[in-house]
Parts: C-alpha cells; sequence; structure tokens
C-alpha cells in the first residue's frame, strides 16, 4: 500500500472513531470559546512529516521527505495579555532526505543545537483563539544557524497556525459547523511553497477525560495559492481536533493534507505532489 493509501485509510479510521462519539450519550450542545492564555507554562509535541514526488520539467524525478519531531513551550508573553504568547523549543528532531539519502538530520543539528535556547517566537492569538501574527526571534543565534532555525521555526509556527482551531465563541449543537482560514507551508525546507487553507470545522460531540470535558471536533479543507501571483498550489485535508471546554485550547490536533504544487528544485520549475501530515498533543505534564 502506498504511503498516501495508508494516510487516506488512516484518515477514514479516524473519521469512524470520531463519528462513533455522537452514539455514546455525548450529543450535547456545549459553549466553544476560547479564553484568554493564563496559568503555568503548557509543553506541546508537535510531529510533522512531509513526502512528496517531484518531477522537473527536464523529465527528472526526484523523492522528497522531511520529519520534525519537536518539543514546544508556550507561555505568556512577558508584559502581555493573554492574547500574546511566547514559543521556544525544549527538543528537536530533524530529517531531511532527497532520493533515499540524508541530506539534513541530527548530525547538522547537533552543529548549532547551543543556538537552541536563543530562537523563539512570539504569537498573537485573536478572540476566537486562532494565531493571527508571528514574530521570530534570531537576533543571538550564530550567523551559520540563523537561516536553519529560521526554515525550521517558519514551519513550526505555520503548523500550530493550521491546527490552532479558531473557536466561534457561541453554544454549538453536534454537526454545528463553521469556517476559518488558515496559512499553511507546503515543501522543503528553504523551498517551502506558502498557501491559504480554507477550513470547515465541525463539533461532533463531547467526551470526559481525567474530569474535564472535551470537545471532539472535525477538520476538513482546501488549499489555494496564497497569492494570485504565486506558484500554484492544490490540495485537500483532513483531521480532527480536541478541545479543552473551560479553556477553549487545543488538547490534541492533527491533519493530513493531499498536495499538488510547483516550486524550483536545483533550480529547475517543478511539479510536485504528496501529503502532509501534522499533528499536536499536549504533554502529559501539561494541564
Amino acid at each position: 500500500m502506498t504511503y498516501i493509501a495508508c494516510q487516506l485509510l488512516n484518515s477514514a479510521i479516524r473519521d469512524i472513531h470520531l463519528i462513533s462519539v455522537l452514539r455514546t450519550g455525548r450529543r450535547k450542545a456545549v459553549v466553544l470559546k476560547y479564553q484568554p492564555f493564563e496559568g503555568p507554562q503548557k509543553r506541546l509535541t508537535l510531529i510533522s512529516k512531509a513526502s512528496l514526488k517531484l518531477r522537473n520539467t527536464g523529465g527528472e524525478e526526484h523523492a522528497l521527505a522531511l520529519n520534525l519531531d519537536v518539543g514546544l513551550v508556550l507561555s505568556k508573553a512577558a508584559g502581555g495579555d493573554g492574547g500574546r504568547l511566547r514559543l521556544t523549543y525544549s527538543t528537536i528532531k530533524m530529517s531531511l532526505i532527497v532520493d533515499g539519502k540524508l541530506i539534513k538530520g541530527d548530525d547538522q543539528l547537533k552543529k548549532i543545537i547551543k543556538d537552541l535556547r536563543f530562537v523563539s517566537a512570539d504569537l498573537t492569538a485573536d478572540s476566537r483563539g486562532g494565531l493571527t501574527g508571528t514574530k521570530i526571534h534570531l537576533a543571538k543565534v550564530s550567523p551559520k544557524g540563523q537561516a536553519l532555525w529560521g526554515d525550521i521555526t517558519e514551519q513550526v509556527v505555520q503548523s500550530l497556525e493550521v491546527l490552532w482551531v479558531p473557536l466561534p465563541g457561541t453554544t454549538a449543537e453536534p454537526l454545528f459547523s463553521w469556517p476559518g482560514q488558515r496559512r499553511v507551508l507546503v515543501g522543503p525546507l528553504g523551498l517551502a511553497v506558502a498557501a491559504e487553507a480554507d477550513m470547515t470545522y465541525k463539533y461532533l460531540g463531547q467526551r470526559a477525560v481525567k474530569g474535564r470535558t472535551e470537545a471532539v471536533l472535525a477538520i476538513r479543507g482546501a488549499l489555494r495559492g496564497h497569492r494570485t501571483e504565486g506558484p500554484d498550489v492544490r490540495g485537500k485535508g483532513t483531521g480532527s481536533a480536541i478541545v479543552d471546554v473551560a479553556t477553549g485550547q487545543i488538547v490534541a490536533a492533527n491533519l493530513t493534507l493531499l498536495v499538488d504544487l510547483d516550486l524550483v528544485f536545483e533550480g529547475r520549475q517543478t511539479k510536485a505532489n504528496g501529503t502532509l501530515a501534522v499533528q499536536l498533543k499536549r504533554a502529559a505534564q501539561s494541564k
């Protein structure tokens, strides 16, 4: 079974599991409203896996895979309100593989890992909880590490943006849906193409976990180019999210995108297609 077929099968299985929530007596209305970030810092794990097949104008074909496994720390920005957040790293693993050959990986990160403590990003959450603004800080990062850390952090931040569900701020009955628009980067480090994701979120039901009420959401989306004059990007996505009803904050989320796009690879115009799968979950110690 191909990787893409596996992703589609996994998505279908996930949808069946989500729909089962509605068959367990949890078809209840719930208020879905974001509360400004308060309290201690939260630790998150973000996993991103991209797999692309490339074909350039000369007919040459390549296979590319990018994997990121990142430990993140989210806290309230100093001097800001709950809508301003500071993002830092705790751990990171990475691999960029082209035609079966490791191009960048943990060995490259080891050379600049001392810079990890200097890399951060300021995020802005709007009244619905969607991430709307980002400022990446690399001023104290060594010159040789700035490009790689900049590319990695841009990928991480945009993965967070697409998984950070904006809530409607109202009482939602089961199967209530609402739209949203998120930014997403598709492609390898340094070559990623910006796209817009037109999302639809649907409330399925609720569940109780360790005394906490959680809302279960289904996610659907369609990709398009970020700008009319930019590279062509097409695709669709499916996923799910779990929201803490008391705070309106994400407990876990995942999204799998099937994409077709144009990019420049090794100096040549190239057609690419494949998958981008991103997963976010709150670490066990974060409440």
